[in-house]
């Protein structure tokens, strides 16, 4: 592998050059227009948009920007509650913040992703009751026991049996 690295010079450059060649040859002026440049209407899925790529592109971020100023609103109330959470991966912190599922639920509020997740969760709740049940009931964790020493019982009559078996054989 290091010969045939070798042979090739230095991978950071030619890794470098190739992509200034792209980019050079119209990477994203031809072929791989950024939307907020594009004046094209073609789609991927042969479905024109009405309106020009880099049109709707503007509306998206205005009304991103609403929409995350109305979110900012929420926090900054106390309606929308956040929390810190942080994992880590060897040496690496990550920290991001939440907004806690709680909060959204419990907010009055008509806005289409608070109706989104309040629909959602009516639907799942029975599902995570059901769940809940069955972690925490007895009578599952009683069965589960006893589903345990079946199949010990089995595994120790398998045993018993096959040894009988050779030890008729040997006879």
């Amino acid at each position: 592998m290091k010969k045939i690295l070798s042979d090739k010079g230095n991978v950071k450059e030619i890794l470098h050059e190739t992509v200034v060649n792209w980019i050079d040859e119209g990477l994203f002026t031809k072929d791989f227009i950024p939307l907020y440049k594009s004046k094209n209407t073609d789609t991927c899925n042969e479905i024109d948009t009405k309106k020009p790529h880099n049109e709707i592109f503007l509306e998206w971020l205005k009304i991103q920007t609403e929409q995350k100023k109305i979110i900012q609103d929420l926090m900054d109330t106390g309606k929308l509650e956040i929390q810190e959470r942080s994992t880590k991966i060897h040496d690496y912190i990550h920290t991001s913040t939440v907004i806690l599922g709680e909060s959204i639920y419990n907010l009055e509020s008509n806005l289409s992703f608070v109706l989104e997740y309040k629909k959602q969760i009516d639907e799942l709740i029975y599902f995570a009751y059901l769940v809940e049940f069955i972690k925490n009931n007895e009578f599952v964790k009683s069965y589960r026991s006893l589903l345990s020493y079946k199949e010990i019982y089995r595994s120790n009559t398998r045993k018993r049996y096959y040894n009988r078996k050779t030890t008729k054989k040997e006879r």
